[in-house]
């Protein structure tokens, strides 16, 4: 069931205009981080998680906060299958901003996290988080002329590497 989970998110996921990497290992996850971020400067990664803090960003390259990073890696929560939808979840400003304010969001998402609906997510909360942002694939809109302009309200670029955990 999780591996039927995980492929319908990555099939949903990819349809929404978000790229998704599997890794099976922290070593893997390494080195296609290391890959996506060739030659990019002003990394943002918070450290807050044990799977944030496996990602080694040199330090040359580390942005100290979000606000001057154009691109952020963060672990998130949860996602939903049937949709490709990434869920952050969070309390402070500098939570809610990392998934939004950057050009280039890399989530990290643990396939124990996926659940098939919306629906089934909520059933597993005992209290709501303060604030729950919902991304599906990279920012869009095509409210000014009818053109599409891609991050205007969040992140251009979605790369989604999901953890084969347990």
């Amino acid at each position: 069931m999780r591996n039927e989970l995980t492929a319908l998110f990555v099939q949903n996921a990819s349809r929404s205009g978000a790229q998704c990497i599997v890794v099976d290992s922290t070593v893997q996850l390494q080195a296609e981080v290391e890959g996506l971020l060739d030659g990019l400067d002003a990394v943002f990664c918070p450290g807050h998680t044990p799977l944030e803090q496996s990602i080694v960003i040199p330090a040359s390259r580390k942005a100290a906060d979000v606000l001057s990073s154009s691109t952020t890696v963060e672990e998130v929560p949860y996602g939903v299958a049937q949709t490709g939808t990434i869920v952050c979840t969070g309390a402070t400003r500098s939570q809610l901003l990392t998934s939004l304010l950057p050009e280039h969001h890399i989530p990290l998402l643990r396939a124990s996290g996926i659940h098939e609906t919306f629906l089934d997510l909520v059933k597993t909360f005992k209290e709501l988080p303060r604030n729950i942002t919902f991304i599906t694939g990279p920012s869009r809109t095509a409210d000014i002329e009818k053109t599409l302009v891609l991050g205007m309200h969040g992140p251009r670029r979605v790369t989604i590497l999901v953890f084969l955990d347990a």
